[in-house]
């Protein structure tokens, strides 16, 4: 069976969370893709109809999951290391660098923990990430999303800006002068 007709990015976002997760409740799609769930829905109602997901019921929660031999679609760019940590902390909202580790490795995203931290760092010293409990000898430092601006990750150039695709803003580290 092919995978539905991906036109629009909307589509095309829509798709790509459900193949990476496998079952989504349309709140939780709406949320990371940033789209309204009525949108969401009109997607997923269609693709059940041409047969390329089912929805399945669980704890009263709607479900949706790609139908058996459903290919990902071909258009579908692969997942940065970036995008997939960002997509973890929208999900998440609160969470510690234990927690991001345990969500990239059951996605089997592998990721250096410099690169993780690296990633942590900047989006804290840009405002994207409040620090929510300091770390001390007993226990890793946890964080709380701050500024959720969309599904693209914040990016960083040379370590010394972070351009935000999804507004357009570019905004100076603190402690960097240009």
């Amino acid at each position: 069976m092919s995978a539905p007709d991906l036109t629009t990015d909307g589509q095309k976002a829509i798709w790509d969370e459900i193949t990476k997760v496998g079952a989504l409740s349309v709140h939780e799609i709406a949320q990371v893709t940033g789209y309204s769930n009525a949108s969401v829905r009109r997607y997923l109602r269609k693709w059940v109809k041409e047969g390329h997901l089912e929805r399945r019921e669980r704890d009263g929660v709607t479900l949706w999951l790609r139908s058996n031999g459903v290919a990902r679609p071909k258009s579908a760019a692969p997942q940065t290391p970036q995008e997939a940590m960002w997509r973890i902390l929208r999900i998440r909202k609160a969470f510690d660098r234990n927690d991001l580790r345990l969500d990239l490795s059951q996605a089997g995203i592998e990721v250096s923990d410099s690169l993780m931290d690296g990633f942590i760092q900047t989006l804290l010293r840009a405002g994207y990430l409040k620090v929510e409990i300091r770390a001390n000898q007993s226990r890793v430092a946890r964080y709380r999303l701050a500024r959720d601006t969309g599904p693209k990750p914040p990016k960083t150039a040379r370590r010394e800006i972070v351009i935000d695709d999804n507004t357009g803003d570019l905004m100076h580290v603190q402690g960097v002068e240009l």
